[in-house]
């Protein structure tokens, strides 16, 4: 109850400060306060004065530094030095929802790219400079943009400078209706960030089991950006969730298909529609479904449509397909990146259904390299080990896992298949 009330009282906090066509001219002190409230849903611990002593020196140093510098180039050395050299900054990607936080970059210097590019834009909007947060397919990068020089800055490299169409197409953000409808690769809004950080904030909640929470995030995101149907479309879905109206979601996932969306929202209804098919036990017409996905999918949403055929495979017992599927789905994975370790992970579990238990434990193996923090990938190397007939290892092994902070039922899943084991 008391957390229910912590976020309700986060969320009027939200809705007090203004959005719609005003929200573009926030101030830099409305969008940190926006900020800390989305902050605190996700860490209600948060020490919120310690957090802004952290900011305020922070932004202190780089003022005076940059007394200095005129030209824009050197002002972005400069806030390259101060924000990410001077305070290098790594992040455990287990936790995404604490390493996407104002606070995971500021106090704990372990952030991912979106809280690297959030402290880089929370800080350039207290100094008055021209820099925003640009999104692409997975990725948050920022940019300065007077109107006359335009430099972007990758926050995860020290700043380095990467150009537009490099980011699309590391991103596979090449489809232009999709480019358009989600401005991937255009400077945010102020408005647009909060979208952005609000979801994320969102996702976390679904995944600790806060489903009424999640569905009023999803509520304010779509006043933020109220023609995103991408966000309308996770919206309804995480509405089904809470409240278990499936049939009404289908109707309205099916009126969404009816408004000729962009190509990746299409995929990603024709994706639902499947997996209500595959929770009906109708796994022929889940396959249907996903094949009809395949075949419109754009370049950025391929991967997760092979990943959706490989899980559709598995309950069809045809592991040749699966592992061929789930291979396409880690073949279109960027390496060394988050969703590499989690595709790499499926892709164990297909070969393990197959039989392969020694490529299954390789395959855990890249993987954990990646992402050595996983829980649910130290928990199938247990049990493939034990499949592999190294039982004494996979016990061993099992005794120094913890349950996760988010994800606790997929958790429990793979324990109970470990016990099954066994």
């Amino acid at each position: 109850m008391r957390a229910r009330r912590h976020v309700a009282a986060c969320l009027l906090i939200l809705v007090a400060i203004p959005c719609g066509p005003a929200a573009h001219a926030l101030s830099s002190e409305g969008l940190y306060r926006r900020v800390i409230a989305l902050n605190r849903i996700q860490e209600p611990d948060l020490d919120v004065i310690a957090l802004e002593a952290a900011l305020t020196g922070l932004v202190a140093q780089t003022r005076a530094r940059l007394a200095a510098a005129s030209s824009p180039a050197e002002q972005v050395a400069v806030l390259n030095r101060c924000l990410l050299a001077d305070r290098p900054v790594s992040y455990l990607s287990r936790l995404y929802w604490r390493d996407a936080t104002l606070a995971a970059a500021l106090l704990r210097q372990r952030g991912n790219c979106l809280a690297t590019s959030t402290l880089y834009a929370l800080v350039a909007a207290r100094l008055e400079l021209p820099v925003g947060v640009v999104l692409v397919p997975g990725h948050a990068f920022v940019r300065w943009d007077d109107g006359r020089t335009r430099i972007n800055i990758e926050t995860t490299a020290g700043g380095r400078r990467i150009d537009d169409a490099a980011y699309l197409r590391r991103a596979r953000a090449g489809n232009p209706i999709d480019r358009e409808a989600f401005g991937w690769g255009r400077t945010l809004s102020a408005q647009e960030l909060l979208a952005e950080l609000t979801r994320v904030a969102a996702m976390h909640r679904r995944a600790t089991g806060e489903l009424g929470a999640a569905c009023a995030m999803m509520r304010e995101v779509l006043t933020l950006v109220p023609d995103r149907l991408d966000h309308r479309l996770l919206a309804i879905t995480l509405q089904a969730e809470y409240d278990g109206d499936r049939s009404g979601a289908r109707r309205a996932v099916r009126a969404i298909l009816e408004r000729d969306p962009p190509p990746s929202v299409a995929v990603d209804a024709l994706r639902f529609l499947a997996n209500e098919a595959a929770a009906a036990g109708a796994h022929r017409r889940e396959r249907a479904l996903l094949r009809r996905a395949l075949a419109c999918a754009p370049d950025s949403s391929r991967r997760a449509v092979h990943a959706a055929l490989a899980s559709c495979h598995r309950s069809l017992d045809a592991h040749a397909d699966a592992v061929h599927h789930q291979r396409r789905a880690v073949a279109l994975c960027p390496p060394a990146s988050r969703d590499r370790a989690r595709q790499l992970g499926l892709l164990a579990a297909c070969l393990k259904d197959a039989g392969q238990f020694h490529r299954a434990l390789d395959t855990v193996a890249r993987a954990r390299a990646i992402n050595p923090e996983d829980s649910h990938l130290a928990l199938l190397e247990a049990g493939c080990l034990v499949l592999a007939g190294r039982r004494e290892a996979g016990e061993a092994h099992f005794t120094t896992l913890e349950p996760p902070t988010a994800g606790q039922s997929q958790d429990l899943i793979l324990r109970a298949w470990y016990h099954a084991v066994c």
